[in-house]
């Protein structure tokens, strides 16, 4: 059994809900088994490969150069999302496939539509990663308003400021900004995104996007 976790520091702010969730503990030590959460930098890396336990590594992004540099030896990667490509890491580590909630939802439960689209854009430092440029265009062929959310709110704040204003979540990146969908999924708003998910709807082109809209 798993008791412990270690979330990278580009997604730590998921830790605390997963912990108490789950009922595990941040990372203890470098013996018992350990759900080792993202893969992003030199860090990551040394801190999984020193691990002398058994190691479940979750890839919860994009696989980076870097990942191949892990060590098979007693671990196993959880294939999260089928957005990302795992061929290259077929050859080399044991993959599991696995589905599974990070946090409580029981916050986000249906409600009446809004009038917004939804998008996320990470920190206003990362919006270009997280689609700015497309999302503007958007905003000039829709007459719907775009409201943007952003990493840092509470849970009720973004609840009550962003998704129960909105009827539609819409993600211009396949990775990044899934955890908006799940919560805006469980509000019974779907996402319009060439991500590979069940309450996802695909689009050609921001003109088909806004027919979908």
């Amino acid at each position: 059994m798993i008791n412990q976790v270690r979330f990278s520091n580009s997604v730590k702010f998921f830790e605390r809900d997963f912990c108490n969730y789950w009922n595990v503990t941040t990372y203890k030590n470098n013996t018992d088994p350990c759900l080792f959460a993202g893969v992003y930098n030199k860090e990551d890396v040394e801190l999984i490969n020193n691990h002398k336990g058994f190691k479940v590594v979750w890839n919860n992004g994009n696989i980076r150069p870097f990942f191949i540099e892990l060590n098979p030896e007693n671990m196993v990667v959880l294939k999260y999302t089928e957005s990302i490509d795992h061929s290259l890491l077929e050859r080399r580590y044991k993959i599991k496939k696995a589905r599974f909630p990070i946090k409580d939802y029981t916050l986000f439960t249906p409600t009446n539509l809004g009038d917004k689209i939804c998008c996320y854009l990470g920190t206003p430092e990362m919006r270009d990663i997280y689609g700015y440029s497309v999302i503007h265009k958007l905003e000039d062929m829709t007459r719907f308003k775009i409201i943007i959310s952003y990493l840092g709110k509470s849970r009720e704040d973004l609840k009550r400021d962003i998704y129960d204003k909105s009827f539609v979540y819409f993600k211009p990146i396949i990775i990044g900004g899934v955890e908006t969908a799940n919560e805006l999924a469980h509000m019974g708003r779907k996402t319009i995104s060439n991500a590979k998910g069940e309450f996802y709807i695909p689009y050609q082109s921001l003109e088909e996007a806004c027919t979908l809209i």
